[in-house]
């Protein structure tokens, strides 16, 4: 139900029918928006889009939105993201599911990513570097996310092995 008075304070109500949710308000006024929902709200079928990368891979902007479980062979490979001017607000999110010893290079199509990411504890800037790779010390759960931008891609990950992700060395 959507009620519009006409004025800038309009209402969206979610209202379920056979049992379950009883109510989520959402309301909308020239200076806020405020989600009210039912008490115990539970929302089902909501999933997230996943995939498998076990050796070289290209990405598009099709693809944006996933969570990529990633797989290190036993020899290097590359993923390669779109160009990020595609569909600036592009999104990528990599796990490491099986840890081995080839590296894993995420490859932009230019000397544009820019970011930082935890390093076993350490906080570490990168800023105009083309690749960032899972290295032969990474650990399963290390995770790397990049976030489109019109002229390159904004990065942030994390690893909990020193050196587990790298964020400037070519393939």
């Amino acid at each position: 139900m959507c009620v519009d008075d006409g004025k800038d304070n309009d209402t969206v109500a979610i209202v379920a029918t056979g049992g379950g949710i009883t109510a989520i308000t959402l309301t909308a006024s020239a200076s806020s928006i405020a989600l009210t929902p039912a008490a115990q709200t539970l929302i089902t079928g909501a999933t997230i889009a996943t995939g498998t990368i076990t050796g070289n891979t290209d990405l598009s902007s099709n693809n944006s939105g996933t969570t990529y479980n990633v797989v290190q062979s036993g020899s290097t490979s590359v993923v390669s993201l779109p160009s990020p001017g595609l569909s600036p607000g592009m999104f990528f999110r990599f796990v490491l599911t099986t840890a081995r010893t080839a590296k894993v290079h995420i490859s932009s199509t230019g000397i544009n990513i820019t970011g930082s990411f935890d390093d076993a504890g350490t906080a570490t800037p990168s800023s105009s570097v083309q690749y960032v790779t899972y290295t032969a010390s990474a650990a399963v759960g290390d995770t790397i996310e990049l976030y489109g931008r019109p002229s390159g891609w904004y990065f942030t990950g994390r690893t909990t092995v020193s050196g587990g992700i790298d964020h400037s060395a070519p393939p």
